[in-house]
């Protein structure tokens, strides 16, 4: 008989490795606390317009869609869809009916929702007045109302008042909107505001009969702004239905359907042609706050000072325009007829005597002046610099733009006995123009910069808004916070391999991104790192994209998508800390990735890949236990008698 009165053995022995990464996922909280106004519904239509000109008629729908925008954003209330309403209300207002008459009266059988707000805009002899009510659908009563004036059309299309008297609006309905949320929506938003103006535009198109405006400025907006979800249905549609080839109801004249596709080509160029004319927003110029001071003039008691000056082309508006050409062309290509109809070398040929895509450059006569903390003007400078854009050609159109203009801009001669402490650089004129009137005209956008922008701008290889490789300013550096704008455009995209040859264990995308490209980005971390992704909504990634490499040993090295994670949270938007660890078991060798979703009662771990397998090593070193455990037994129990 065998008694065994001790065994001296830990099986706690570290035979075999097992590896995981978990953590926790942040999601961005809701914009309101409570439930938002959820189980109410509200249609919304554009204002009544008064007193607006043909280059005016956008606004109405530009409101519209700014308080649709804001509704769907910020609350739980279901928001009608503008695009199928549309149709409806046109009818509903039309005078189609008499006031009397039941269909317009009866609002609740044409409008499936709780409220229903509509208004008016009017143009003043001082500007614009916006009144907006909100009724409720039942009893047709108004509950809620707010108005607002704006001195230009520059103010009203910024949309700031838009969105503070939505909310207003909001709270009224019971909203409760977090203070971060209110700071949000009420802020400035300039890219956003052009989204939405070329949205507006681009419907007010549709609603004249302009397809190709229509289609040019829903992809301009979609392109600014891709969680424009309305603009890029818009542009979607539009796009399917031009680069098909097709057009108007099965046209089988080939001599009437050429005729419709020179006039559809002829609408492109002449959109192009007017739109650079009237809206040239195509540049900004940059220049730097950090005043430089050069070597004192003994002679003259004169010290020169100088700024940085950057002129850039926006990426973003050529390739908007790129997307069109290259949607038109691909639609009189899939004719097949091009060639006989004489079309075939468009649009590096136009087919109108603007010439528009043949290429243009924009000159620029910029005046400076450099003033003391007296507000005495001690310098004075002009700048000239300039851009150019064509079109180029790899088998389909590419819209290609000049390098960036940068230089130093001098002011010589400024006395040494005028110069201050905290001196300021103001941009007088343009082109003979004043800056607020060149601004406004669509003339140059100006905006003043620190040298902090210019080197993490730098730091980028951006071109058309998407980010393609990265120069870390610093190499050691293992965090980096990508910026939502750079050289005053959106960030779109981030390119295939961009970050790759940078380790890091911390990065943040900004929400502007919707596409990241293969093999984009390398974190690296070993045992105890945590690994921070902070992300928007509704990423578009591929498998490889973002890969955590955890290191548990220094010859060992372990890949973990976080593709899988990203797509556990229904690609909801937030921030994702991932926990590498490792713990050492008896038996099968295991690798795990785990990433925890948020949920009521606190973190849950979700496994996001998971590889199992028994390797040679393994079996070797399960023989060497086996052994070391057969002899501590052979010494740790004694003999029975």
């Amino acid at each position: 008989m065998v008694i065994v009165n001790s065994v001296k053995v830990s099986f706690a022995i570290a035979l075999f490795l097992a590896v995981t990464a978990h953590g926790q996922v942040k999601l961005d909280p809701p914009k309101w606390t409570g439930d938002g106004g959820k189980g109410k519904s509200i249609t919304i239509i554009a204002p009544k317009a008064t007193g607006l000109s043909e280059n005016e008629s956008h606004l109405p729908m530009l409101v519209q869609g700014e308080f649709v925008s804001n509704f769907t954003k910020y609350s739980a209330i279901t928001v009608r869809d503008r695009e199928r309403l549309d149709a409806q209300y046109l009818e509903l207002f039309s005078e189609i009916y008499d006031d009397k008459t039941t269909e317009r009266t009866d609002l609740g059988r044409l409008i499936p929702t709780v409220y229903f707000m509509y208004g008016e805009l009017t143009k003043t002899s001082s500007g614009y007045a916006v009144h907006i009510y909100i009724s409720r659908t039942a009893d047709k009563m108004i509950e809620r109302s707010e108005s607002a004036t704006f001195s230009s059309i520059r103010e009203l299309e910024r949309l700031t008042g838009i969105r503070k008297i939505s909310l207003k609006l909001l709270k009224q309905m019971g909203v409760a909107i977090t203070a971060e949320a209110e700071k949000e929506l009420i802020g400035e938003d300039d890219i956003g505001a052009s989204a939405q103006k070329y949205l507006a535009r681009g419907v007010n198109a549709l609603q004249q009969g302009k397809e190709i405006d229509a289609f040019i400025y829903s992809s301009m907006a979609a392109v600014f702004d891709p969680s424009l979800k309305e603009a890029v249905s818009r542009a979607s549609t539009l796009s399917a239905a031009i680069s098909g080839g097709g057009i108007g109801d099965n046209i089988r004249d080939d001599i009437a359907w050429r005729k419709q596709w020179v006039q559809r080509l002829t609408d492109v160029e002449n959109f192009y042609a007017e739109n650079l004319k009237q809206n040239n927003m195509l540049y900004t110029l940059f220049y730097t706050n950090d005043i430089k001071r050069g070597e004192i003039n003994y002679e003259d008691e004169t010290v020169p000072m100088s700024i940085d000056t950057y002129l850039y082309g926006s990426g973003v508006w050529s390739l908007s325009m790129e997307r069109v050409l290259q949607a038109v062309y691909d639609g009189l290509n899939a004719t097949k007829n091009k060639d006989k109809w004489g079309l075939g070398q468009w649009p590096q040929k136009s087919i109108t005597d603007k010439d528009v895509f043949s290429g243009q450059r924009q000159e620029f006569s910029v005046v400076f002046e450099l003033l003391n903390n007296r507000n005495e003007i001690i310098g004075q400078q002009t700048l000239q610099t300039g851009g150019s854009w064509g079109l180029n050609w790899s088998g389909r159109p590419v819209v290609s733009l000049s390098s960036p203009d940068r230089k130093a801009l001098i002011f010589n001669g400024v006395s040494a006995q005028s110069i201050s402490n905290n001196m300021v650089v103001r941009v007088v004129s343009v082109n003979e123009e004043s800056a607020e009137a060149a601004i406004v005209d669509g003339l140059l956008k100006i905006q003043a910069i620190t040298p902090t922008h210019v080197a993490m701008w730098d730091s980028f290889n951006f071109e058309k808004g998407e980010i393609t490789r990265f120069h870390a300013p610093n190499p050691k550096a293992t965090r980096v916070a990508i910026p939502n704008t750079i050289w005053g455009d959106p960030v779109l995209s981030i390119g295939a391999r961009a970050f790759i040859h940078h380790s890091l264990e911390a990065v943040s995308i900004p929400h502007t991104v919707n596409l990241i490209g293969e093999d984009a980005f390398r974190l690296d971390g070993k045992d105890n790192t945590v690994i921070r992704i902070v992300i928007g909504e509704n990423v578009n990634m591929s498998y490889s994209s973002i890969t955590i490499y955890f290191h548990p040993t220094k010859d060992r090295e372990i890949p973990c998508k976080f593709f899988d994670s990203y797509k556990s949270q229904n690609k909801k938007a937030g921030t994702y800390d991932i926990i590498l660890s490792a713990r050492y078991t008896l038996g099968t060798e295991t690798f795990s990735c785990f990433v925890a979703a948020a949920d009521s009662s606190g973190d849950r771990k979700v496994a996001i890949t998971a590889e199992k397998k028994k390797s040679r090593n393994s079996m070797i070193w399960g023989g060497i236990a086996l052994v070391a455990v057969l002899v501590i037994m052979k010494f740790a129990i004694p003999e029975s008698n």
